[in-house]
């Protein structure tokens, strides 16, 4: 089981699934299993080789210990690694289908086709003053000859130019129609969407990866899901067009930081603005009676207004900002709740298989079905659904 790869827990699994480990662990089970003073007891610390032995023993033991839940893994690392190879088979999909919208550009084609339809009323026109041209009764027949071989030149473009239209209309078509014959549910999404789900997909076969090469290492589920928590993707994730360019990712971990400068911005900008109102209740209060006292207050007045201005600026930028924070906490909140699913999901593939977890989806689709019609339909005195057609579906007690 598992793909030949460099990958070091794939070749440990390898090994360990075949059975090479097999003899070596029996040795090592039965010897602590029946004989627990090899790492147990009280040596004297002059005896050195009654250390070294002691000390031997105990990184047997640790070995045993290490082995044995390795080979409780091993289900589990065998089904995540079934349904790793799915995500692969996936993704291999999706180049295949990127590629195709590579070789044919079909918003080139239909970019050629309109040029070709323009160039070609321009021909027409160009046509029709000739052959007007020509049915003038005071031309020379040096000029007649010349419009001839001129409307010539021109018909033959018109030829060229409906052959080139019509072969470029057949192209579009053919793709068209391999399109939506296609069988591949890829073929059918843009350029743009197939990278999306192609990073979406790599993520999740990076995550299956690690948990793997985890419960290889003899650590339990827990310490897969502490892992799954702290997602580091640029450190994971193999396809290198994908590494490290999560944009949303970074700018998170920047509004994160700014969060913390705008609360701080907010207190200071609360101080100024309970300043500012208490320099406008003195400027209220005063009385002009004298001159210097006049200009003074005209000179605060000017201060009051382009405080007012800035304090109003500031305020308008906070709250830009604020609802740009707002925005990628909810894209935050979104992907977190999308990466608890997997997690889930991918315990359930480790602990019961795809196959099974298929068979479970299957049923509760049927049983909502079942439900659905009930609830439509009612059930008669034996508990059965009254629409016959429905009875005579498989797979539902009904």
């Amino acid at each position: 089981m598992g793909k030949k790869s460099g990958i070091k827990w794939e070749t440990e699994y390898n090994k360990y699934y075949s059975g090479e480990y097999d003899q070596e662990y029996e040795e090592l089970r039965l010897k602590f299993e029946r004989d627990s003073s090899s790492i147990q007891g009280t040596i004297r610390q002059d005896d050195k080789s009654m250390q070294d032995s002691i000390k031997n023993g105990k990184e047997q033991y640790e070995k045993y210990k290490k082995m044995k839940r390795i080979k409780e893994n091993i289900s589990k690392v065998k089904n995540i690694i079934k349904y790793r190879d799915k995500l692969e088979e996936q993704i291999t999909e999706i180049d295949e289908a990127l590629k195709s919208k590579k070789g044919t550009d079909i918003e080139k084609l239909e970019q050629d086709c309109e040029k070709l339809e323009e160039d070609l009323k321009v021909l027409q026109e160009n046509e029709r003053n000739i052959e007007l041209k020509l049915k003038k009764k005071d031309l020379l027949d040096k000029e007649k000859s010349a419009l001839r071989d001129e409307l010539d030149k021109v018909q033959l473009k018109i030829q060229a130019n409906s052959f080139e239209f019509s072969r470029i209309q057949n192209s579009i078509g053919a793709y068209k129609n391999a399109k939506n014959n296609s069988k591949s549910k890829f073929d059918k999404l843009s350029a743009e969407q197939l990278n999306g789900l192609k990073l979406d997909l790599c993520t999740k076969r990076s995550k299956c990866n690690m948990a793997c090469k985890y419960m290889m290492q003899g650590k339990s589920w827990n310490a897969v899901e502490v892992k799954l928590d702290n997602w580091d993707k640029s450190k994971y994730t193999v396809h290198n067009n994908l590494r490290g360019k999560s944009l949303v990712q970074n700018k998170i971990r920047a509004m994160k930081a700014k969060k913390d400068e705008l609360a701080q911005r907010k207190a200071d900008l609360a101080v100024r603005k309970e300043k500012y109102e208490k320099k406008c209740s003195a400027l209220a209060n005063m009385q002009d009676t004298k001159w210097y006292q006049f200009v003074q207050r005209f000179k605060n007045w000017r201060t009051k207004r382009a405080l007012t201005k800035e304090l109003e600026n500031e305020e308008e930028e906070l709250i830009a900002e604020q609802e740009e924070i707002q925005k990628i906490e909810k894209i935050t909140n979104k992907t977190k709740s999308k990466d608890d699913d997997f997690k889930a999901y991918l315990k359930a593939v480790a602990e019961k298989g795809m196959d099974t977890i298929n068979k479970e989806k299957i049923a509760k689709m049927k049983e909502e079905a079942a439900n659905k019609y009930a609830d439509k339909y009612g059930k008669d005195e034996n508990g059965k659904i009254i629409n016959s057609r429905y009875n005579q579906q498989d797979g539902v007690n009904r």
